[in-house]
């Protein structure tokens, strides 16, 4: 019966992990209140998410803050860009919704600005990952960003499924904010993940094994 309960039994590894999800959510809520502060709290969360959760390399709450202050410029930037014209579009969508209330015809144009707000959403989180895994200028990060989302239409498409899945449960059931956005993000880090892995060159593929201690889904053996 003690076995049940050491540090290294399957229990206690499946509760400290389940307990790391709600933290890591609840972090991400709280330093993503300000709005400006979205995209260093979704570069933290990516990486944090990627790193402790997934490879189980360190401590949840201090990794967070840690790679909050790590990507603070460059998150910030891309973060204060990204929810500016999220902004914008959310108030033409609801323009636009009302104009199509009232019988207005080219009102039904919110279709296509609220699917183009959702391909934004997911560009932002291809950003916050390229700035959370790469050290480059943020001007590189933002292209590098389209260009792979671009190049990888599919993995792109299935990051925004999971976004909108994990939003419409939430929706549905309020509750499951405290976990599905996690789960939606290590959803992401698997996908965007394995596109990171074409593009880095044998040493620092075999230096990412070394840090995670363990084989992760796309290495190889």
């Amino acid at each position: 019966m003690n076995q049940i309960f050491q540090d290294n039994s399957p229990l206690v590894i499946g509760v400290k992990k389940v307990l790391d999800i709600v933290l890591l959510d609840v972090l991400w809520l709280l330093t993503s209140i300000p709005v400006v502060t979205i995209g260093m709290s979704t570069t933290a969360f990516y990486d944090v998410a990627y790193r402790d959760i997934w490879h189980g390399r360190g401590m949840v709450v201090l990794d967070y803050f840690a790679s909050c202050k790590r990507n603070f410029r460059q998150s910030m930037a891309a973060g204060v860009l990204y929810a500016a014209m999220t902004a914008v579009l959310v108030v033409d969508v609801s323009l636009l919704r009302a104009m199509a209330d009232q019988g207005a015809g080219w009102g039904g144009l919110w279709v296509p600005v609220a699917v183009f707000a959702g391909l934004l959403a997911v560009y932002f989180v291809w950003v916050a990952a390229n700035i959370a895994r790469f050290q480059a200028p943020l001007k590189t990060i933002l292209k590098n960003a389209l260009a792979l989302g671009l190049a990888h239409l599919p993995v792109s498409l299935l990051v925004g499924v999971l976004i909108g899945a994990a939003g419409l449960c939430i929706w549905l059931l309020p509750g499951a904010l405290f976990v599905l956005p996690t789960l939606c993000m290590l959803g992401c880090c698997v996908l965007i993940d394995g596109v990171f892995r074409k593009y880095m060159p044998p040493e620092e593929l075999e230096r990412e094994r070394t840090r995670n201690g363990r084989p992760g889904p796309w290495d190889e053996g």
